[in-house]
């Protein structure tokens, strides 16, 4: 699966050395992380291609018919797209969950001194891809968590106002009521960025040390104490590159799309959407691996800072290895 060539270099590392490092591991080892990233993105770009082909088909034989659909008709197209849209949705889901663990192996391997590969890196989340869904699925529903309690609040508050509220009272809370959803807005986006903050090294957590969900919550909890303003440079630097490359390779292609769309009243041509599809594919591909990289490092970096972990692996690799049986 893998070879080790040397010993690790770890060491307490500084913002810049951390992304200098991730930019250095990923161009080393370009083909690694795009194969890994490559393999969920051909599926995902050849469902959503399906998914517009196939109503594409519907449309033009409507066309053809010469005749207005059917309110029923109209109803099962949309039904079948909105499915087909949920399908996409849980397919990229599970396909991304399980590259980001690959990825979180390859570069672990590769920060360890080691020579993984993209088959290694898939194989060794064999038995764990469950868990890594289910992490991934807890965050988002903890950060959404926090928006969904904020509607309800505000909800209950906009109907006591509204119950309570006469003619001359009813501007006065109309206001109130504004004021306080954009600060309670502003309030649920500062607590949904922390959290997120302080789950952003669950991943490698789960993954290198074998965790549980919730396990892997609270050790990334207690890694990034007093490392939060560091995660949120890598996740936003990573982020901007990522969306930066993105527009770059799709953007040109999404807007001629749009043009295309207004001028002919409907929708473009299938193939400009495929070469869409395909563009965006290439951009998320390209740089998909850079935040997980950035993150796995910071996990890395913690254990050095918190728990000497270069210490632990440098007597573990000088500690002596028992001989192998003689043969008579």
């Amino acid at each position: 699966m893998s070879t080790a060539v040397s010993i690790p270099d770890l060491r307490p590392l500084s913002l810049g050395e951390l992304l200098d490092r991730t930019f250095t591991y990923y161009r080393r080892n370009f083909w690694l992380f795009v194969g890994i990233m490559a393999i969920p993105q051909v599926i995902v770009v050849a469902l959503n291609t399906t998914l517009v082909g196939l109503e594409a088909i519907t449309r033009s034989g409507a066309e053809v018919a010469g005749t207005e659909p059917s309110a029923a008709l109209v109803t099962g197209a949309q039904m079948g797209f909105a499915l087909g849209m949920v399908i996409v949705f849980l397919s990229y889901f599970t396909l991304y969950a399980v590259a980001l663990g690959a990825t979180t192996y390859a570069i672990s391997e590769v920060h360890l001194g080691r020579l993984p590969t993209v088959r290694g890196s898939y194989r060794s989340i064999r038995g764990r891809a469950g868990r890594l869904f289910l992490l991934i699925l807890g965050v988002l529903f903890r950060v959404l968590g926090i928006f969904i309690l904020f509607v309800a609040g505000l909800g209950a508050i906009g109907a006591v106002a509204g119950a309570l509220g006469g003619p001359g009272v009813a501007p006065v809370l109309f206001i109130l009521l504004i004021i306080f959803s954009l600060l309670g807005m502003l309030a649920a986006a500062v607590v949904a960025v922390l959290m997120l903050l302080r789950y952003g090294v669950a991943v490698p957590a789960l993954l290198l040390e074998n965790l549980r969900p919730r396990e892997a919550i609270r050790r990334s909890i207690q890694l990034t104490q007093g490392n939060l303003g560091r995660v949120f440079l890598i996740i936003f630097l990573m982020s901007m590159v990522s969306w930066t490359v993105a527009m770059m390779c799709q953007g040109p292609f999404l807007a001629a799309t749009m043009i295309l769309a207004v001028k002919s009243q409907g929708a473009a041509p299938l193939w400009l959407q495929a070469i869409s599809n395909v563009a965006g594919g290439v951009g998320q591909t390209v740089t998909g691996p850079l935040l997980m990289i950035g993150l796995s490092l910071l996990y890395y970096d913690t254990r050095v800072r918190k728990e000497g972990l270069d210490l632990q692996l440098i007597m573990d690799a000088l500690e002596p290895r028992p001989a192998p049986p003689a043969h008579p």
